[in-house]
């Protein structure tokens, strides 16, 4: 019942809402949304085109959740993603197909086999969203062994990587605190400039969006991002981002 409630709550809210559209080409990733009070309509509504999701393989379901203390039964993916996601689209259709960074927190053998075996029930889901697998993968180079409705977060920015690779590849990702210590206040320094731009221009001479995360959250920090390329913007904070997006 409470889940009922919890559908029939985030559906009027959908249908009040206006799609928040994206007037630039940078685009929005809901860092973790899985954790936000209403999660995934308040991404969608906001324009997020890119929606992420932790997830746990655990007695024959995908639960979302970071780590298994978390996990709530009624937390699971087709609940709090699928089901919401069809619905929305039926609402609210796209233009573009929305992003699910989906980030395997068990190993990816066991987490894939059970995500498979949910996500045949739902063929409009594979179709009309991409799904873009993180966290625990397989080699770069087995990439092409799984199915095409799913491509993978690509991170090995040290080692090589194929034609043939890519296209089993959906985006870019990189650990921001790695390049650099900003907060995103004040100027940025040259050298974590230079490494961001080198970071960014790998991807793009790959023809792959970017996107880096632990980023600064703040208004200084998306200007910063923006001017030097970056794709998606990783974010908590959904509305206040998809505003300043829209200047």
């Amino acid at each position: 019942m409470r889940l009922l409630k919890f559908k029939a709550f985030v559906i009027f809210l959908c249908f009040f809402t206006q799609l928040q559209s994206q007037t630039r080409d940078i685009k929005m990733h809901s860092h973790n949304d899985y954790s936000k009070p209403i999660p995934f309509w308040t991404a969608y509504n906001a324009g997020a085109a890119s929606i992420e999701i932790d997830v746990i393989a655990h007695e024959n379901q995908i639960f979302v959740a970071h780590d298994f203390k978390d996990i709530k039964k009624e937390m699971n993916i087709e609940n709090l993603y699928v089901l919401p996601f069809l619905d929305a689209i039926a609402l609210y259709p796209r233009k573009e197909k929305v992003a699910f960074l989906i980030d395997f927190k068990t190993d990816f053998d066991t987490t894939f086999k059970v995500l498979d075996s949910i996500l045949k029930k739902y063929p409009d889901f594979k179709n009309k969203a991409t799904l873009v697998i993180s966290g625990k993968r397989p080699k770069t180079s087995n990439f092409d062994t799984y199915p095409d409705y799913i491509l993978f977060d690509y991170q090995e920015f040290s080692e090589k990587i194929t034609l043939e690779e890519l296209k089993k590849v959906g985006m870019f990702s990189y650990n921001f605190k790695k390049i650099s210590s900003w907060k995103g206040k004040g100027e940025l320094d040259k050298t974590s400039e230079t490494n961001l731009k080198e970071y960014i221009k790998l991807a793009h001479d790959n023809s792959q969006p970017i996107r880096f995360w632990a980023t600064p959250d703040t208004e200084k920090a998306w200007e910063v991002l923006s001017k030097l390329g970056v794709d998606y913007i990783n974010t908590d904070h959904t509305r206040a981002l998809a505003a300043y997006l829209k200047k």
